[in-house]
């Protein structure tokens, strides 16, 4: 099984590298941010704006970005996307102040947008055809477990302020001080591959051969993103509320998932290749779902964490033959196009559903309605998966 991730090559393993780079902060800022925020005395309603500033943000960006990304440079949009996340979080270490963080919030919205629009379309371009799955695969591995790594950094705030005494924005800085440098080091990995620049002409973005294709994942993307904005973004803010869990905690946790997840990345060509592109995604994903609905039933902390890791490893299991296989669908000049417009975070049908559902999922936070952004998030899940495997269940890679 792990013989087909041999032999890649110099410019995948810098790049392997430098998305593990970007994905280890991700591991300690989705636990602590939120709480930080809850932390300071904002209410549920004006954090879930800020993430929402972000979203929108990058979600404005996004298809400009799809759209430029081959013109001025694949690695170059990427690289600007982790500078101006870098900028975002020197924010963050700097002040606590609330319009200070709005405007981190949109700085680090358009970095997302510029980073995520052609990531999957850099990824497939240096990947050989017949090991793209591979690439993908051994990516995201890297990727999630760096999180992983960092979610076990999500309990130094804590410590800092119990032992040490220190008070909840010197407790956080640095952490977001460590997120800066891990993002210079990503671009710093880029450096030496070589860009990729194709024309894409203004005719091409208006008639693309791809366009059926493209509307069929909007569709797909589309429900899952507007389903997810009402809970996934919002996982360690609803620990706080409905248990008093901190970063102490939701670190390690939030840890096992990232590894559990990882390794389950490795085995994902081979499972698609048993079972299929289509049909893999389609029944981890039901699964998935199936437990989230269980989640909000469960009311003893080890039954919720256990549900929450196997939700976790059984909805992003499939998640790098997914990529790969959007890849495959459209020509290789319509890769950054097809991110921008329907790949999860930031494409445009994705984040702004997404911005809109995470607004409502906070203001029902608000409420103290913690069950309900569960059961919004899976209906919309389940419409999703099952457009997916309507569409694409005679279509394999």
């Amino acid at each position: 099984m792990l013989g087909q991730y041999r032999g890649l090559g110099r410019e995948i393993r810098l790049l392997v590298v430098a998305r593990g780079l970007t994905r280890l902060p991700f591991g300690f800022l989705r636990v602590v941010q939120t709480i930080y925020l809850a932390s300071l005395g904002f209410d549920p309603l004006s954090i879930v704006i800020l993430l929402t500033i972000t979203s929108i943000a990058g979600t404005l960006a996004v298809l400009p970005s799809g759209f430029l990304a081959y013109r001025v440079g694949l690695k170059r949009l990427l690289t600007m996307g982790i500078l101006l996340r870098a900028v975002s979080w020197t924010i963050y270490a700097s002040t606590p102040n609330y319009g200070f963080l709005a405007a981190a919030a949109v700085v680090g919205g358009f970095g997302n947008a510029l980073y995520f629009a052609p990531l999957h379309a850099f990824t497939a371009e240096k990947s050989p055809e017949d090991r793209r799955q591979a690439v993908f695969s051994i990516s995201s591995f890297a990727a999630t477990g760096m999180a992983f790594v960092g979610a076990l950094m999500s309990g130094l705030p804590d410590y800092l302020q119990e032992t040490l005494g220190w008070g909840v924005a010197d407790a956080y800085r640095p952490l977001f001080m460590l997120a800066v440098v891990l993002l210079l080091g990503s671009a710093l990995a880029l450096a030496p591959l070589r860009d990729v620049k194709k024309e894409l002409k203004l005719r091409n973005f208006v008639r693309m051969s791809s366009r059926r294709t493209i509307g069929k994942f909007a569709v797909t993307n589309g429900l899952m993103g507007f389903g997810a904005g009402f809970m996934i973004p919002l996982f360690s803010l609803w620990f706080f509320l409905r248990f008093g869990l901190t970063g102490a905690f939701l670190g390690p946790l939030f840890a096992a998932s990232d590894a559990t997840t990882a390794v389950a990345y490795l085995t994902a060509p081979r499972m698609a290749q048993i079972l299929g592109t289509v049909r893999s995604v389609a029944a981890t994903e039901f699964l998935a779902t199936l437990i989230l609905v269980a989640i909000p039933l469960a009311d003893q902390i080890p039954l919720v964490s256990i549900l929450f890791v196997a939700r976790g490893l059984l909805m992003h299991v499939s998640m790098p033959v997914q990529f790969s296989f959007m890849m495959g669908q459209v020509e290789s000049e319509e890769r950054a196009l097809l991110s921008s417009i329907a790949s999860p975070p930031l494409g445009l049908v994705w984040g702004t559903p997404q911005s809109l559902s995470k607004l409502a999922g906070g203001f029902l936070m608000e409420l103290g309605m913690l069950s309900l952004p569960f059961y919004l998030c899976a209906s919309f899940y389940f419409a999703s998966i099952g457009a997916f495997y309507a569409f694409f269940r005679r279509t394999e890679e």
